[in-house]
């Protein structure tokens, strides 16, 4: 009898453990995006300030950066669809090397964030 026990015992031990092997882990889920706000190339940015918004176009849940470096921020979201929107300042030298200041917004219906880093670019309006 105690024989019996040990030996279902060690093939149930067996089986577990082949089963709980073949499971496919996948808890990538999350993923860098790089946002790029994209300026002409007549100016050059000193510097950019601002908030950038990224809402989930399936759930609404929303990320904000107000980190920029250069003209780009990255933020830590789910892998999914994104609305992206940007409002900031800039400060940059025209061809004249004059120095201006404006206000600016930069926006993108749809984006995709699924590779890691994930990239996406948005054009710059200035107000």
């Amino acid at each position: 009898m105690k024989k019996n026990i040990l030996s279902i015992l060690v093939v149930t031990l067996f089986l577990l453990n082949i089963l709980s092997a073949c499971h496919d882990d996948n808890d990538d889920y999350t993923t860098s995006a790089n946002i790029t706000v994209s300026v002409p190339d007549s100016i050059n940015v000193e510097k950019m300030q601002g908030t950038v918004t990224v809402v989930n176009l399936n759930n609404k849940q929303s990320y904000s950066s107000s980190e920029f470096n250069g003209t780009s921020t990255l933020i830590d979201v789910m892998r999914g669809s994104y609305s992206i929107n940007v409002n900031g300042t800039v400060l940059y030298h025209d061809k004249q090397n004059i120095k201006h200041t404006k206000s600016f917004r930069a926006a993108s219906s749809y984006s995709e964030f699924l590779d890691h880093p994930a990239k996406a670019s948005v054009n710059i309006i200035f107000m």
